[in-house]
């Protein structure tokens, strides 16, 4: 048997001893501790938050609690959840979870949104600090324990407590990015601690020959790494399937090999990375698989693009200043806004596009020269080596950054071209960057304890915006009024506003926020909609006709304005034009209840018994428990001499609002007792 061989601790990547083991100058070494600071991030977010528990649902909120596959958590998992949410099947089954638990009570949403961004926070602590383990740290010189401690939680609690996170938290359904977040996070840090034991597993393997014959110990290191990298796998499943922005994830896990585990090895390398490459085949195979070459180029085309026929080149191009914008509210996150009014640029000259993307060309070329810098040939550079490795954490947070926002900031058109929840998965690699660049600057700082200071400040103001942040959120009305505000020349804020003050019985109020879309926008079909109801709801509907009229014009598929509009027709007393709306009504939507309960009852009075009765028994088909139809339909049939059938249904209408004094004496003055 060979002797054994001495390996040198800096070489085992998993090893501590790459770490100093004495307590950073000057603090207990309790603050040292992983369970201290995950406590502090804890604690940073609930306070942050704890004003945003009671958070109404708000704009897409309705996603959630209209839906009624989403509202029936067993006709969600029967199948027509994955159905109606192919991507976004884990995200909505969340939301059924809530809504099967607890209804329409938004404090559990809340709870969730919360403990699912303070747990993405702890991800982030996790790989920041796992980070100092891989090959490329532990084959150089090691980095100041008070640098190890500092970057991991600063950069976590930065992502706890910026109020950038607000639209990812407090914002219900956006819990999808945080959630998909949360996953994707999850997904490398379980690829990093695979590659990791694998790292230890081949270098033990070296050890001695006695462990090359027996596989001593190295089993068992195989199993773990396979452990973790099935981990790995569960989680990009999870987030792929969460929001389309887990489609980065292979990239991201390429760069972090290239950075972090070096360019050898590549074999290995490849086939680690091939299942998560997989994964993202089978996610896009429903767009490639089984069609033509030209109906493949036609879905490809549909699938990335949301709701605009926008050109691609128009959408490139805004994203150059829409990005310089998510950097601007990276480092003074004032002015946010749920809705932005953000113009659409067609030309690179236009001053926006050229500033945007001259400050991404800067921030790719610095990431670059960090990157060289921190080679193992830049150790010659006369610089402190832990200085020059922290570069390369840098770098890849930049890089990070970038590669996130491919999805939702590069050539894939989305209607609305910013929102602030479409940073929450970029931030992390701009926090680890600063935390990273905070470290190299405080070193030249008389003590490190004023670091520690000045980024407890910088903490608690981004703490204290937070909170003042979700203090807009507090209601639909001072939410949409801020919105206003900010964005005063965007028609769909001002019918927003105008919706939760009609909601709210602010009819007037709401009138003027309706008339001001329509002048901002006069072919916006919704707004004379929403107009139309709220001038009806005022008992004007002479005013409301004109409204009503034109949002069909725009729209002629709006089966609920033509129903409405026929109501106004009847509060004028033009009974026929009524009965030719509520006509178009069921011809739009046949299963409309409402539309038939109406139609039949107009039609009832018209009398025109044969057709009355016909709608409504349709409508009770459709909705037994519609007590409304079933007193109509009893009524009609009454008048058309069917005495058993009349008597059976008002009595059905009594049995299913037995407190309903209209039916109980329609039941009396019958003669049916």
């Amino acid at each position: 048997m060979k002797a054994q061989k001495k390996v040198p601790a800096a070489h085992l990547a998993t090893n501590d001893k790459t770490l100093p083991k004495t307590a950073a100058p000057g603090v207990a070494k309790w603050l040292t501790h992983p369970a201290t600071h995950l406590a502090l991030i804890l604690i940073t977010g609930l306070i942050a938050y704890s004003n945003s528990f009671t958070v109404p649902f708000v704009w897409d909120d309705d996603s959630i609690i209209s839906t009624a596959i989403v509202t029936n958590l067993f006709r969600f998992l029967s199948g027509e959840g994955y159905a109606l949410y192919p991507r976004r099947f884990i995200g909505f089954l969340t939301f059924s979870l809530n809504y099967h638990f607890g209804g329409t009570n938004v404090v559990g949403y809340h709870v969730v949104n919360l403990t699912i961004h303070i747990m993405t926070a702890c991800l982030v602590y996790v790989l920041a600090r796992i980070t100092f383990k891989v090959p490329f740290f532990a084959h150089r010189a090691p980095i100041s324990q008070s640098a190890t401690i500092f970057i991991p939680l600063f950069a976590a609690l930065l992502f706890v407590a910026h109020p950038i996170q607000t639209q990812a938290v407090t914002y219900i359904v956006q819990r999808l990015a945080s959630l998909a977040t949360f996953f994707y996070l999850a997904a490398v840090i379980s690829y990093v601690k695979a590659r990791l034991v694998m790292v230890e597993r081949d270098q033990r393997l070296t050890v001695t020959s006695e462990e090359i014959v027996t596989g001593k110990n190295t089993a068992f290191l195989s199993w773990r790494m396979l452990g973790w990298f099935g981990l790995a796998l569960a989680c990009a499943l999870l987030a792929m399937h969460t929001k389309e922005i887990a489609a980065t994830l292979p990239l991201v896990i390429l760069t972090y090999e290239f950075f972090f585990f070096g360019a050898s090895d590549r074999k290995n390398r490849l086939l680690l990375i091939a299942p998560i490459l997989m994964i993202l085949v089978i996610f896009i195979s429903p767009v490639l698989f089984g069609k033509p070459m030209s109906d493949i180029l036609s879905a490809v085309d549909q699938q990335t693009r949301l709701q605009t026929m926008m050109p691609r080149s128009d959408y490139l191009l805004t994203q150059f200043s829409v990005i310089a914008t998510y950097l601007r509210l990276l480092v003074l996150p004032i002015n946010q806004n749920i809705d932005y009014d953000y113009p659409v640029f067609s030309s690179f000259l236009t001053p926006p596009v050229m500033v945007g993307f001259l400050l991404i060309s800067a921030l790719l070329s610095l990431a670059v020269w960090l990157y060289r810098k921190s080679d193992t040939q830049a150790l010659n550079s006369g610089q402190p080596p832990s200085t020059v490795h922290l570069y390369r954490l840098i770098a890849f947070g930049i890089f990070w950054f970038f590669i996130t926002l491919l999805v939702e900031s590069s050539f894939i058109p989305i209607i609305d071209v910013i929102f602030e929840h479409r940073l929450y998965l970029p931030t992390i690699g701009i926090f680890i960057a600063v935390a990273a660049g905070g470290a190299l600057l405080l070193k030249r700082l008389p003590s490190f304890m004023y670091g520690w200071i000045i980024a407890a400040a910088i903490i608690l103001i981004f703490t204290g915006a937070t909170h003042m942040r979700n203090r807009v959120w507090q209601t639909s009305i001072s939410l949409w009024t801020d919105v206003t505000a900010k964005s005063p020349n965007k028609d769909r804020t001002h019918d927003n506003l105008g919706q939760v003050l009609s909601e709210q019985g602010l009819l007037e109020e709401a009138a003027a926020e309706f008339k001001t879309a329509i002048m901002l926008n006069p072919d916006n079909h919704f707004s004379h909609y929403n107009l139309a109801s709220c001038l009806a709801l005022m008992t004007r509907p002479d005013e409301a006709i004109p409204h009503f009229l034109r949002a069909l014009q725009l729209n002629p598929t709006m089966d609920t304005a033509e129903n409405n509009l026929a109501l106004a027709y009847l509060g004028i007393q033009e009974v026929d034009n009524a009965i030719v709306h509520f006509r178009q009504a069921v011809k739009i939507n046949p299963n409309g209840v409402n539309f038939r309960n109406n139609l039949g009852s107009i039609l009832h009075a018209k009398g025109l018994l044969g057709e009355a009765i016909q709608h409504l028994q349709k409508a009770v088909e459709l909705a037994p428990d519609y007590a409304k139809a079933q007193h109509n339909l009893g009524k009609a049939l009454l008048a058309a001499g069917n005495i058993p059938q009349g008597k059976f249904h008002l009595q059905e209408a009594v049995r299913l609002e037995p407190d309903n004094e209209r039916y109980k004496e329609a039941v009396t003055r019958s003669g049916l007792n």
